[in-house]
C-alpha cells in the first residue's frame, strides 16, 4: 500500500482572498475586484499517507522578476497557459523514475484520464494506471478532501499575511515567489492518516471489493472485465488517504 500513488493538477488563484467577511449592520462594505492570477499545482501521495510528493507548480511566466537572486522553495515550470501539459507530465515522470531506480524501488501511480497524460510513457519503476472516462470526480481520493485542505490551509497563511500587514501598518505585496513559501507551509500542514475501523485496527482490507450503483455504466469501458471492480473500487481507499486531522483558522 506505500507503494500505491495518486496525484492530480488543480488550479490554484494564488492572489485570492475571501469575499466574506464579519462586519456590524448598517455599515457599508465593498469588495475589490476579484483577482484571475492562476497557477496549477501538482499534488500527489500514497495510499496510506505516509508520503507525500513534492509539489510542483506550473505558472505562466518563464522567469518572473521575483525569482530573481532568490532561492525558489518549490519545483517551477511554466507554460502559456499556466496548464499542465503532456511535456511537463512527462518531464516530471521520468525524473521520480530515475530516482525510484536509484533507490531501488517500484511504485504504482493512479492518473485521470486526461489529454495531458499520455499513456505510452515507457517508465522502468513506475507503473502508470488511468482511471476511467468520467469517473474521475469520484474516484480520484486526492479530490476528497485533500486538495481542499490544502487550498484551506494556503488561504489561512495569505489571511494572516494580510492582517499583520494592516496591524503594522506596512504596505501588503504578495508575489508568486511569496506565494510558493505559503504553498510549501501549507503543503507541510496537511496529514494524512489511515482510517480506522470501530475496532481500532487498520480497515484497508475492507475497501477493495466490488461496487454497485450508478457507476455500473463502466462496465462497457475500455477497462471491462476483471480488471473492472478494482477501477470502480479505487475510489473507496480515498477513505486511506482523505481522513484529514481538523483545520483550525
Amino acid at each position: 500500500m506505500n507503494d500505491v500513488f495518486n496525484k492530480d493538477d488543480p488550479g490554484m488563484f494564488w492572489q485570492l482572498l475571501p469575499n466574506k467577511t464579519l462586519t456590524f449592520k448598517g455599515e457599508r462594505c465593498t469588495t475589490g475586484k476579484k483577482s484571475k492570477e492562476r497557477i496549477t499545482v501538482l499534488v500527489g501521495a500514497n495510499m496510506t499517507g505516509t508520503e507525500k510528493l513534492p509539489l510542483l507548480v506550473i505558472g505562466k511566466s518563464v522567469k518572473p522578476r521575483c525569482f530573481k537572486n532568490a532561492p525558489v522553495p518549490i519545483a517551477y515550470r511554466a507554460n502559456f497557459k499556466a496548464w499542465m501539459t503532456a511535456n511537463v507530465f512527462e518531464t516530471w515522470l521520468r525524473k521520480w523514475d530515475r530516482q525510484l531506480l536509484r533507490d531501488g524501488r517500484k511504485i504504482l501511480l493512479f492518473v485521470d484520464n486526461c489529454t495531458s497524460h499520455p499513456p505510452m510513457i515507457k517508465l522502468s519503476n513506475i507503473t502508470l494506471k488511468f482511471f476511467p472516462p468520467n469517473t474521475t470526480a469520484e474516484s480520484q481520493p486526492m479530490d476528497q478532501g485533500v486538495i481542499h485542505n490544502l487550498k484551506v490551509h494556503y488561504r489561512r497563511l495569505l489571511l494572516r499575511k494580510r492582517i499583520n500587514a494592516i496591524e503594522t501598518g506596512d504596505q501588503f505585496t504578495f508575489n508568486l515567489l511569496d506565494a510558493l513559501h505559503l504553498l510549501r507551509r501549507a503543503w507541510e500542514s496537511v496529514t494524512l492518516r489511515q482510517s480506522k475501523d470501530a475496532s481500532g485496527t487498520h480497515a484497508s482490507h475492507t475497501l477493495w471489493c466490488p461496487l454497485k450503483g450508478r457507476n455500473a455504466q463502466t462496465r462497457n469501458s475500455p477497462h471491462s472485465g476483471k480488471s473492472w471492480w478494482r477501477w470502480e473500487s479505487l475510489r473507496m481507499t480515498s477513505v486511506l488517504m482523505t481522513t484529514l486531522h481538523p483545520i483550525s483558522i
